[in-house]
């Protein structure tokens, strides 16, 4: 349905307002979520002034939740994680 797709956009567009998946600037609370999917659920992982921490608690959530199949573990040595 086009309310299917325009979400779909939506959830597209604003999750690559980071370059990261999983974090995007939340207009409403003026600051970056971070969020991840596991096991069919939405998962928040909370609301954060600074990018740079919004992107470690989700590449965090990556290692703790996915392991060495986390879809960003390239970026881990990146960010200390």
């Amino acid at each position: 349905s086009t309310t299917q797709q325009n979400a779909m956009n939506r959830a597209f567009m604003s999750n690559n307002t980071s370059g990261i998946i999983g974090v995007y600037w939340s207009k409403a609370n003026a600051k970056w979520r971070a969020v991840i999917g596991f096991d069919g659920k939405k998962i928040h992982l909370g609301y954060y002034e600074n990018k740079e921490e919004a992107i470690k608690i989700r590449l965090q959530a990556e290692k703790k939740y996915f392991g060495e199949f986390a879809p960003q573990r390239k970026l881990f040595e990146k960010y200390g994680i």
